[in-house]
């Protein structure tokens, strides 16, 4: 499954509304979320890191980096994950913000 929506961990707030986030990976104790209708900010297909010691997002198409920071190790495990999962992700975005639809070539 592309995106177990029983894993949700994570809330971000709307205004007054409370929506849940499902998370894509763990890795140890990194979360890979990838919002609802999400485009609005980053503009692009994106998916957020969080973990104990910060918060990141990165675009899907090219893994770079668009917000936030991670320490040098937590970032290296999640673009090696990213860069063998990027189907995964466009599927998770795909899913999550149909409106915004990403196209990843193998």
């Amino acid at each position: 499954m592309f995106l177990d929506v029983s894993r949700i961990s994570t809330h971000v707030f709307f205004g007054k509304t409370e929506l849940p986030v499902p998370e894509i990976e763990r890795i140890g104790s990194l979360i890979l979320m990838i919002y609802f209708n999400d485009f609005g900010t980053h503009r692009l297909p994106h998916f957020h890191v969080d973990s104990p010691d910060g918060r990141a997002v990165y675009a899907i198409a090219d893994l770079v980096r668009l917000a936030g920071s991670l320490r040098a190790r937590d970032e290296a495990k999640v673009l090696d994950w990213a860069a063998a999962s990027r189907q995964r992700l466009a599927a998770a975005w795909n899913r999550c913000n149909p409106d915004h639809p990403i196209e990843i070539e193998e």
